[in-house]
């Protein structure tokens, strides 16, 4: 709703309401696809829709894509959002790791088992496995946990 008013010697006041569209071009699947899938320029089509309401949420470029797999299977036509995705998983559930930890001129470097699955840049509990002492870290990429002091 917007107020269209007027200040004048009547004063008056009338609510009208909207609708917010936008032409934007977004990512439509050529495709069904499944769940977990990793899709690639290949899988989409980039086409110009009415949408409406704001429009940050659907996907416009290819890039968009990078680090992400499908959270559901999706039917041929989807125009993509981002909360149709889940971030891609670097690190798995019982995986070996290298931890490692810095401090001023020095970097030490342990292995470590995951204890859960986790996408990058998250938090994940490892199992230091020369201490057997569980510690936490940030997850840098495929089996590199960047332990905080």
């Amino acid at each position: 709703m917007i107020a269209i008013a007027c200040k004048g010697p009547v004063h008056w006041t009338v609510y009208v309401p909207v609708t917010v569209e936008s032409r934007i071009s977004v990512l439509v699947l050529k495709h069904p696809v499944p769940r977990d899938a990793h899709l690639t320029i290949e899988d989409l089509n980039v086409e110009t829709r009415k949408v409406t309401g704001l429009a940050t949420a659907f996907l416009t470029s290819p890039g968009d894509l990078q680090g992400r797999v499908v959270r559901q299977p999706l039917p041929i036509g989807t125009t993509l959002t981002i909360d149709m995705f889940n971030p891609d998983l670097v690190i798995h559930h019982d995986q070996d790791v290298t931890l490692v930890a810095t401090g001023t001129g020095i970097e030490v470097r342990a292995a470590g088992r995951a204890l859960s699955d986790a996408p990058g840049g998250a938090r994940l509990k490892v199992v230091n496995l020369s201490s057997m002492k569980v510690v936490e870290g940030v997850v840098e990429g495929p089996g590199l946990v960047r332990v905080m002091q």
